[in-house]
């Protein structure tokens, strides 16, 4: 359930940058060279964690550790968001209306996205501390089968 949330969250969110619509609006103003960097660099790290992404949806048996994958691409794609959101705060009032619109509603998502990834890693850690109650519960009847067979 939680997986299929995120999944949706994150398609909304990738929709609205593919359709250059962020983009667009967050170039609408003048920016600093600096700035300017900064984000070619986040969109750059956008681009190459949706490769990664891609890649597992088209294959998962190809990653080893999924899990690690997705905590490693919300780590980069946060920090990209960030840089980003830095550079919009920085330049705010020089948005249109229209722009800054835009730029809250993919704000918005990118939170529904982050509440979405926290509630699955929650599901994940309950579901992991369920099995682990489960192993240990089979370890002890083994140990009790064990004892019941050294008594008779």
């Amino acid at each position: 359930m939680q997986g299929s949330v995120l999944a949706s969250n994150l398609v909304v969110a990738d929709r609205l940058l593919q359709s250059g619509e962020v983009e667009r609006s967050v170039l609408s103003v003048k920016m600093t060279d600096v700035e300017l960097d900064t984000l070619v660099s986040a969109f750059d790290e956008y681009s190459q964690s949706r490769d990664v992404i891609s890649q597992i949806i088209e294959d998962p048996a190809m990653a080893l550790d999924v899990e690690q994958i997705i905590y490693t691409e919300h780590v980069r794609l946060s920090e990209a968001y960030r840089a980003v959101q830095s550079v919009v705060l920085a330049r705010w009032d020089s948005y249109s209306a229209v722009d800054q619109a835009r730029l809250k509603r993919w704000r918005a998502q990118v939170e529904r996205l982050e509440v979405a990834y926290q509630n699955f890693v929650a599901a994940v850690d309950a579901a992991r501390s369920e099995s682990a109650k489960a192993e240990r519960i089979i370890e002890m009847a083994r140990i009790v089968g064990q004892i019941a067979l050294l008594a008779v």
